[in-house]
């Protein structure tokens, strides 16, 4: 789960951060993602410090994937 505004169509304004919250022990670190951590991850692998990666998964999910078997 990643905190963006595409809730607002279905979910009331006043609503969406505690509907957030409830998904924050479906994570291994414990919160909702947010637009930020993806940003981050991407401007990483635009960078020249990821210059050497290629063919890799980079699961940015809080560690979702890493917890499953």
């Amino acid at each position: 789960m990643i905190a963006t505004p595409l809730y607002e169509g279905f979910i009331p304004p006043e609503q969406i951060d505690q509907a957030l919250r409830g998904f924050n022990g479906f994570h291994p670190l414990g919160r909702v993602g947010t637009a930020s951590d993806v940003a981050s991850a991407t401007t990483f692998l635009l960078s020249d410090q990821a210059s050497w990666v290629t063919g890799a998964i980079l699961n940015v999910d809080g560690g979702v994937m890493a917890g499953r078997n």
